[in-house]
């Protein structure tokens, strides 16, 4: 049984004469259907597919409502139900990509971001916030996966969610609840023997994010797989019961035409469970494709 082949956020304008511009969705039926064909003659039977290429505009981060399907808080076009049933035609299998860990500053209030022991914003890649996963973003994004189980959709991939140290709200509480103490403004300082019940309050930070979020994405979908950008070796153990792969990402294609740029895989993963219909005891598999310039230039539509 031939191991399943994905590349990831691969809606790059290729073949248009601006396509090194930053990525963004194509409307064109007869596009969709060319670049559709172009996966599978390239050797693809499932993508992971972006969504949301607001990052791109203005600060970093995602704009929680520019997303390009149906969903409970604000999207800008349903997009989604127009490419589906064309890479569904064609045997191509989705997993939508989405990013839960770096959004734009201002979509959510302050306590939704993950802030140090002075309360000062973490910023990341330069411009945009850390969002906390376990504040008020965790039931947001549950009804979000509830929407997009709607659509026959293979699965979710995570771009995170971030196990780090926060002092958010949101945090403090959960700590001094769960430890009657309050969260320490330097936890290197803790005594040895409560060192491991602060790296496991640490742990369900993401864990708790994967568990809603599986909830939420299951309640349409039963067999949607679902997957995250690494973690720690904990985490990863933590998350088993909600995932289907374990693993993250191994490089991008890039944002060029495929003729320019030089692939890299994927992803490097590892099934802990079957993808649904498939016999259990698979066994590790690495779900790649390189291809070079060359195999690029002579690639027909």
């Amino acid at each position: 049984m031939a191991p399943a082949l994905a590349i990831l956020g691969n809606h790059y304008d290729f073949g248009q004469p601006q396509a090194n511009r930053h990525p963004t969705i194509e409307n064109d039926p007869a596009v969709i259907e060319q670049l559709v064909r172009w996966k599978r003659r390239a050797g693809f039977d499932t993508e992971f597919l972006m969504v949301n290429h607001s990052y791109f505009e203005g600060q970093g981060g995602d704009d929680p409502k520019a997303y390009c399907f149906k969903n409970f808080y604000g999207y800008r076009e349903d997009w989604l139900s127009r490419y589906l049933p064309v890479a569904h035609r064609h045997g191509m299998r989705v997993i939508i990509y989405f990013n839960c860990h770096w959004l734009k500053a201002a979509a959510f209030p302050p306590d939704c971001y993950v802030v140090d022991a002075d309360g000062r914003p973490k910023v990341l890649y330069g411009d945009g916030g850390e969002i906390c996963c376990r504040g008020p973003y965790r039931q947001w994004s549950e009804k979000m996966a509830e929407d997009l189980g709607r659509y026959p959709i293979a699965g979710v991939f995570l771009d995170g969610p971030v196990k780090d140290s926060c002092w958010c709200p949101h945090c403090r509480k959960v700590f001094q609840d769960r430890h009657g103490r309050p969260l320490p403004e330097k936890p290197a300082d803790l005594p040895l023997s409560f060192q491991a019940d602060y790296e496991a309050f640490l742990t369900e930070m993401p864990a708790g994010y994967v568990e809603a979020f599986a909830r939420g994405l299951r309640k349409h979908n039963p067999h949607a797989v679902l997957c995250c950008n690494g973690g720690d070796s904990r985490q990863m153990k933590a998350t088993l019961p909600w995932t289907q792969l374990l693993g993250e990402e191994g490089g991008f294609v890039g944002y060029a035409p495929a003729c320019v740029c030089r692939g890299t895989p994927a992803v490097r993963a590892r099934f802990n469970s079957p993808w649904p219909g498939r016999r259990r005891g698979l066994r590790c598999r690495e779900m790649s494709r390189v291809l070079s310039s060359r195999e690029s230039r002579n690639m027909k539509w």
